[in-house]
C-alpha cells in the first residue's frame, strides 16, 4: 500500500516539475512523510525478526503492531490523498485499518448481510470504475484561480485508473437476490479487477448464473487470465476479503488459464 501511494506521488512530481510547477511538485513530494513510514515498517520488521527467534513474545508483537499501524495510519491522514488516490483504494486501505483494530482489540468483526440484487450491484460498480474521477472541463473553469487549477491539474495528471483501458463484456443472467455486504463486496471485486487487470489482460468477462451451489458471478476474459496471475498468498487475501463481502471466492484451472467464480447463498424466500 505504501509502495503504491509513493510510487504515485513521485509520478505526479516528475510531471508536475516537467510542467514548470517546480514548488508544486515539491508540494507532493512531501505530502506524506514517506521517510517516517519507512521508518516504522523497519521497525516493524525488526519487531517479526525477534518474534521469530524468540526474543520476545506473541502478545508484544501484537501491541507493537498495533501501534505501528496508529501511527502509519495518522501519517497517511495528513495529507489529501483523495486527490490523487482513486475512492476504491482509499476504501480499501481504510477497511484494513479498521478491521486489524477490531480484531487486535479481541472484538468479532461485525460484518452485516443484505438482500441485494446481484446484476444491479454490479452494473453499478462496473459504471463507476470507468467513470473518471475529475470533470474535463473543471481545470478550465478555475484557470484564473492557482489553487484549484493546481489542484485541479495534480487529480488529472495523478488519475492512473488500471480498469479504464478494459474492455468489458458483462452479461447478467436471470438469478434470484443473494444475501452480502455491499460496501465490502464492491471493495474486494475492484481489488480483484485491478490485480488481474495490472497484467495486461485487456478485457474482462462478467457473467452471472443461478447454479445449485448458488448464484454465480464468473469472470474470464477471451483468451484466458495466465494461471500465475496471483500466488497462493495473494490469491487468499483475496477470498479473505471476499468471504467478509458474504462470497466464497473459487479460482478454476484449465489448460493453464484460470477464471474466478464467486459464490453467493441466496436470499431466503
Amino acid at each position: 500500500m505504501v509502495a503504491i501511494i509513493a510510487g504515485r506521488l513521485y509520478y505526479l512530481a516528475y510531471y508536475l516539475e516537467e510542467l514548470d510547477e517546480p514548488a508544486e511538485a515539491q508540494k507532493y513530494r512531501e505530502f506524506i512523510s514517506l521517510e517516517a513510514i519507512e521508518e516504522l515498517l523497519d521497525e516493524y520488521d525488526r519487531c517479526a525478526s525477534a518474534l521469530q527467534k524468540g526474543e520476545i513474545f506473541d502478545i508484544v508483537m501484537g501491541l507493537k503492531t498495533t501501534r505501528l499501524l496508529e501511527k502509519i495510519q495518522a501519517l497517511l491522514n495528513e495529507g489529501k490523498l483523495e486527490l490523487v488516490m482513486d475512492k476504491y483504494f482509499m476504501r480499501r486501505a481504510s477497511r484494513l485499518f479498521s478491521d486489524f483494530f477490531i480484531v487486535s482489540s479481541g472484538r468479532y468483526l461485525e460484518i452485516t448481510l443484505t438482500n441485494c440484487n446481484i446484476n444491479e450491484l454490479l452494473g453499478e460498480l462496473l459504471a463507476e470504475v470507468k467513470r473518471k474521477q475529475y470533470n474535463e472541463d473543471y481545470i478550465l473553469e478555475v484557470l484564473d484561480d492557482d489553487e484549484l487549477y493546481l489542484e485541479a491539474l495534480a487529480t488529472r495528471i495523478a488519475f492512473q485508473p488500471v480498469l479504464q483501458e478494459v474492455k468489458w463484456s458483462f452479461k447478467p443472467g436471470d438469478v434470484l437476490p443473494v444475501r452480502l455486504n455491499p460496501e465490502r463486496f464492491a471493495e474486494a471485486y475492484t481489488g480483484l479487477l485491478e490485480d488481474i487487470a495490472s497484467l495486461d489482460v485487456p478485457d474482462l468477462r462478467i457473467t452471472t448464473a443461478l447454479q445449485e451451489q448458488g448464484v454465480v458471478v464468473r469472470t474470464d476474459s477471451i483468451n484466458g487470465i495466465p494461471e500465475g496471475v496471483f500466488n497462493e498468498k495473494r490469491f487468499n487475501t483475496h477470498r479473505r476479503r471476499m468471504e467478509l463481502a458474504g462470497g466464497q471466492l473459487h479460482k478454476v484451472t484449465s489448460g493453464g488459464k484460470v477464471l474466478f467464480e464467486i459464490t453467493f447463498s441466496q436470499a431466503a424466500r
